[in-house]
């Protein structure tokens, strides 16, 4: 189509299958824009033993709108429930913009026997996904949930406070379909979501990015974006719900800048028998609202079977200093000892309960400390060896200032985190 395309009011593509063959494939070009307005939609689906159709799309501008409808409107793919077949694969390319609102989708699900086909979304410019708008392959059978491959140059999920999913989600649910031969519940598997960013990631307003599993393994969910990832009011979660002894899915996060603004990063078992469930954030900064990770309000957790791991060179956060094992410091080569106390730390009073900075007596801490009954009289500055710094600290919360020695010498933040 040179121009542009619109489906709306209940127009649709559709190829499906009812036997053994296979449907065909729907191939859709647009030069300009492509928009799938109020129940309009492209769609393969099989009812038999026969594979539903691939979908496939290219436009400059892709909107999928469903006005806050309650009938169905984007580009979907299923194996309906009774069937053998596979769901088809949905290829979706968009050269400036894929925008998916008001409850707009793109989905590929089976209720059947088949596999969830791949969803992959390639766009030169930016995703937005809005007020209930969703892209997710789910099984609600024995079949397997899909793979999600997104890239963009931009990506922006925004629930706009709908309580309703508004999102990226692979789900492996339970119904009368998730019944196998022998009536036992199928230990179907979620898919992984695979989200490469070149720009900014931005996660707001009750959005979320998950996946989920009853009786079979959890979805992996990687996230690699170029400059920012910044989740408010927002989600993302991978979760095991049965008492299963299935691997539950990871959470792998790299990107320069990550921000939280009571927002949430969780990977979650119902019970300590399921494995994995790690959580892996690589950031060059981490920044949460009030200075604050281990609050209700922002939450960075990993499974009780699995491992947190957060590589951070700089973390604006309160934090717990540990002892890390690194070899001392060429003196004669600096030209002068990093650790003399010339080299000033600072501590400063916060008034809670802290734990000890350091082990090695040698150094010594600059301590500022401020009159705990008034904090606008005068700091007073005293010079402590290390045991009485810690001594110090085990009874009051400070905000430690490291020198350039101590950076050196005790350089790894461990982000405390309450597993229970």
């Amino acid at each position: 189509v040179n121009e542009t395309l619109q489906l709306s009011n209940g127009g649709i593509i559709n190829s499906g299958t009812f036997g053994t063959g296979d449907a065909g494939t729907i191939i859709v070009t647009v030069n300009e824009a492509l928009q799938l307005l109020d129940e309009g939609r492209i769609s393969t689906n099989t009812s038999s033993t026969g594979e539903a159709g691939n979908i496939d799309i290219t436009a400059r501008q892709l909107i999928i709108d469903g006005l806050g409808g309650s009938i169905y409107t984007g580009i979907s793919s299923a194996a309906e429930p009774g069937s053998d077949g596979n769901a088809g694969m949905i290829t979706v390319a968009a050269n400036e913009i894929l925008q998916v609102v008001n409850g707009g989708r793109i989905n590929s699900d089976t209720f059947g026997a088949g596999d969830a086909g791949t969803i992959i979304v390639t766009v030169n410019g930016v995703l937005q996904l809005l007020d209930e708008g969703r892209i997710s392959t789910n099984t609600s059978s024995t079949g397997e949930a899909g793979n999600i491959d997104i890239t963009a140059r931009q990506l922006i999920i925004d629930g706009l406070g709908s309580n309703i999913f508004t999102g990226i989600s692979s789900y492996a649910l339970i119904d009368s379909n998730a019944l196998d031969d022998s009536n036992t519940l199928a230990d179907s598997n979620a898919g992984t979501v695979n989200i490469d960013i070149g720009n900014t990631v931005e996660v707001l307003n009750n959005g979320q990015i998950s996946t989920s599993s009853v009786n079979g393994r959890g979805g992996d969910i990687y996230i690699n974006s170029g400059k920012l990832v910044q989740l408010q009011n927002a989600t993302i979660k991978t979760s095991v719900e049965g008492d299963v002894s299935e691997k539950a899915g990871n959470i792998t996060i790299t990107v320069p800048v990550l921000v939280l603004n009571n927002a949430k990063i969780l990977a979650s078992t119902l019970t300590t028998e399921t494995t994995g469930g790690d959580v892996d954030i690589t950031a060059t900064q981490l920044i949460a609202s009030g200075n604050d990770f281990n609050s209700e309000d922002n939450v960075i957790k990993a499974a009780d079977s699995g491992i947190l791991n957060i590589t951070s060179p700089e973390l604006n956060i309160v934090g717990v200093l540990a002892n890390v094992e690194i070899p001392s410091l060429d003196i004669e080569r600096i030209g002068q000892d990093p650790c003399s106390r010339s080299r000033e730390n600072s501590l400063r009073n916060l008034g809670h309960g802290g734990t000890p900075a350091f082990q090695h007596e040698e150094n010594y801490i600059r301590i500022n400390r401020a009159n705990d009954s008034d904090p606008n009289s005068n700091i007073q500055q005293n010079d402590l060896t290390t045991s009485q710094a810690n001594s110090l600290a085990n009874q009051t919360e400070y905000t430690i200032t490291l020198s350039e020695c101590s950076k050196e010498q005790h350089s790894l933040l461990n982000l405390q985190q309450d597993a229970h």
